[in-house]
């Protein structure tokens, strides 16, 4: 199953490990960034074994662990990555990417640590923050790169760097978000993860611009609390219509999925992109592994 809901924990504070590992996020983003006061960043790179540890301990379906390291030209950037890697963490989140040679750079070092941690090579794998113009202009070029599984958009500081509003419609970034969604599928990595919502106790608008995302080619979504994580794993499981809709057209199993060819109840033509479009809903539900994103990491 793709991952719906990416909780970020503050890194300085293992005492909330425990806590997110048991809010049914999918992953928890240990943030050594924002979250994190400058004078507090060492201590939370010694945190990340902690949060593994507490995720593998966690009660019924576990997290994934993953960071969110600081910005490839930042100073701490290289410990940090080797602190992940040295953790066990195999899903690492660079915010504020905009230079394909900075994600280059990372992808040579990320092979050094795995050699010298005895991991295989590629295990380790991105998600890049899209958080700048220049970013989106490059999204594409990004999405290509080497060990890179996810686009994940930064509305807030993307919206400053664009001179908007972040409005509750979103309508400002919807040429943004089509063109991460576009530069995901032409990469063949997995559809763009959403920006949290700050406002922590609006929990319908949450719901509402999240089905936007959903509708316009999203999957998943960050979060700054638990009580958000119910919202988002709700909105991006597809429901049990689309699960019962695309389990009919599978096991049709006709041949080449020909045009002309029609569904069950004979209302619907089925072609090859109909078929496409169940595999995938099956796919994000958990119910198939036969595409490379359905990594819960990814």
């Amino acid at each position: 199953m793709l991952a719906r809901s990416y909780l970020y924990v503050p890194g300085h504070r293992p005492a909330l490990a425990a806590k997110a590992a048991r809010s049914d996020a999918d992953v928890i983003v240990v943030d050594l960034e924002d979250g994190v006061p400058p004078s507090e960043r060492t201590a939370a790179r010694q945190s990340l074994a902690e949060f593994v540890a507490a995720a593998a301990r966690a009660p019924g379906r576990r997290p994934s662990v993953a960071v969110r390291v600081n910005p490839l030209d930042s100073a701490e950037v290289s410990a940090e990555l080797a602190a992940a890697v040295d953790a066990g963490i195999r899903l690492i989140r660079i915010p504020k990417v905009a230079s394909i040679s900075d994600v280059q750079d990372a992808t040579v070092l990320l092979a050094t640590l795995e050699r010298r941690a005895g991991v295989s090579q590629g295990m380790v794998r991105l998600q890049l923050g899209i958080e700048s113009a220049l970013g989106v202009l490059r999204a594409a070029d990004l999405a290509a790169c080497d060990r890179v599984v996810a686009l994940a958009l930064g509305a807030t500081d993307l919206a400053a760097d664009l001179g908007l509003a972040v409005g509750d419609d979103g309508a400002g970034l919807l040429t943004v978000r089509s063109l991460l969604v576009l530069a995901s599928a032409g990469a063949g990595i997995a559809p763009p993860i959403d920006s949290v919502q700050r406002e922590l106790d609006d929990l319908d608008r949450l719901r509402a611009s999240s089905e936007r995302s959903r509708a316009i080619g999203f999957h998943g979504r960050s979060a700054i609390h638990p009580a958000q994580i119910p919202v988002l794993n709700e909105v991006f499981t597809p429901s049990a219509q689309e699960v019962a809709w695309a389990r009919n057209i599978v096991e049709l199993q006709i041949p080449g999925a020909q045009i002309g060819e029609y569904g069950p109840g004979g209302r619907e033509m089925v072609d090859a992109a109909v078929v496409r479009r169940a595999r995938r809903i099956l796919l994000l539900a958990g119910l198939t592994d036969e595409d490379d994103r359905a990594s819960p990491d990814a």
